[in-house]
């Protein structure tokens, strides 16, 4: 196999060893772990087997609401409301998030491929900043407050072979490109970019191990509206042999915990393998990284700027009423 089809679904990994078992999660008492997308899928998979190993949880999810079922099905923990389309809820939540020390942080909360071009709250395309940047954000600010020997997850995809050239993409019109957008090339670049930042991690935060992994192809009930017309034994044998349960995927995410020496890239299921080339190029890890701080930085002032502006003309709508509610 190659690295684009190697365990990506069930069928591909028949005869080889899983890399990696629950069993071998040692007992995680004491242990505090932050798993973003946690209200589902293979986040919530994920947060599961964590919890049984007697981890303290903190979850993301994107309401109230569904923090609260989130904590039902764990059991307890701990849940936040994170916004990933919102650069200033990022921030506001990694704030919050930071009080406490962390000992692994898994980003695995995301979109793929919106077929027309959405941008995030602030105006950047949306699988870029909330696949990535978003989460690029949230890591950054909770890195110095990690804890001693903490590893960090980040989940990728194969996808991220299909991006298109990163030295275009870099460019920030494209963040917006109506014309240009195509959304599973997008989705790959927000994908790469997701190992490069595993890649460079540690030359800004050295003594935390970072890793990404591509999960498969995940089972999702998306078959079972054929169910009518094909019997659903037939069903079962193919979503079998073609998606991975999200109790399996969540084993390629937790590995890189807890294996001695964590590679940079995983397949199906737990087992290191090679990324693309443009996934293991430093310099290119470098300029990402520097881009992202960049437009980061310029993005959070200018809604700083924005809220004070808000506020002043709040205070003056306030002072010309001689006192009362502000409005807002």
């Amino acid at each position: 196999m190659n690295g684009v089809t190697d365990g990506t679904v069930p069928l591909f990994h028949v005869g080889a060893r899983y890399g990696f078992s629950e069993g071998e999660v040692p007992d995680l008492k004491g242990k505090r772990v932050l798993v973003t997308g946690a209200s589902g899928g293979i986040g919530l998979a994920t947060a599961q087997l964590l919890a049984r190993k007697r981890a303290t949880v903190v979850g993301t999810a994107r309401s109230e609401a569904k923090c609260a079922a989130t904590l039902e099905k764990l059991g307890g923990g701990e849940c936040v409301v994170l916004e990933l389309a919102s650069l200033a809820k990022v921030k506001a939540a990694a704030d919050r998030l930071k009080k406490k020390p962390f000992d692994y942080v898994i980003l695995n909360a995301g979109l793929m491929a919106p077929p027309e071009l959405s941008l995030s709250e602030d105006g950047l395309e949306e699988q870029f900043a909330v696949n990535y940047l978003a989460q690029f954000l949230l890591a950054r600010e909770l890195a110095p407050t990690l804890k001693k020997g903490a590893r960090l997850v980040v989940v990728s995809s194969v996808a991220h072979y299909s991006s298109p050239p990163p030295e275009t993409m870099l460019r920030a019109f494209t963040a917006k490109d109506h014309r240009g957008y195509a959304p599973f090339p997008y989705y790959g670049w927000s994908k790469l970019c997701n190992v490069l930042m595993a890649l460079d991690f540690p030359n800004h935060f050295p003594g935390v191990l970072a890793a990404s992994v591509h999960p498969g192809a995940v089972q999702s009930g998306l078959l079972q509206k054929y169910e009518r017309k094909v019997p659903a034994a037939l069903l079962d044998l193919v979503e079998r042999s073609l998606l991975w349960t999200a109790d399996t995927a969540a084993l390629s995410v937790v590995a890189p915990l807890f294996l001695p020496d964590a590679s940079l890239y995983y397949v199906p299921v737990a087992r290191p393998r090679p990324p693309s080339a443009y996934a293991t190029n430093a310099s290119l890890a470098a300029d990402l990284w520097a881009f992202s701080d960049t437009l980061l930085d310029r993005t959070l002032r200018q809604i700083q700027k924005d809220d004070d502006a808000a506020a002043s003309i709040n205070d003056l709508l306030y002072n010309s009423k001689g006192g009362g509610k502000a409005l807002g």
